[in-house]
């Protein structure tokens, strides 16, 4: 399931870090873990909401150049 990653951070994150886990009563690997895994999640949900941005307003822009189309037609 692991894969080692060695990893440097400054000794002020590092110890909030250890408390934090501490608090939750959790180690700081699995710690480290969930804050990495959130950030992960949280990253591919924004980038499939750009993309579903993005396609909304591409449909809305071509939908409102065929209203505006119409009406010069007239």
């Amino acid at each position: 399931m692991s894969n080692a990653m060695s990893l440097r951070v400054p000794e002020y994150l590092y110890d909030q870090a250890k408390a934090l886990a501490a608090q939750e009563g959790v180690s700081l690997n699995q710690y480290v873990m969930l804050a990495l895994a959130e950030k992960v999640a949280r990253e591919e949900a924004l980038g499939h909401l750009k993309a579903r941005l993005f396609q909304y307003l591409d449909e809305w822009l071509a939908a409102q150049q065929t209203s505006y189309t119409s009406l010069y037609r007239r």
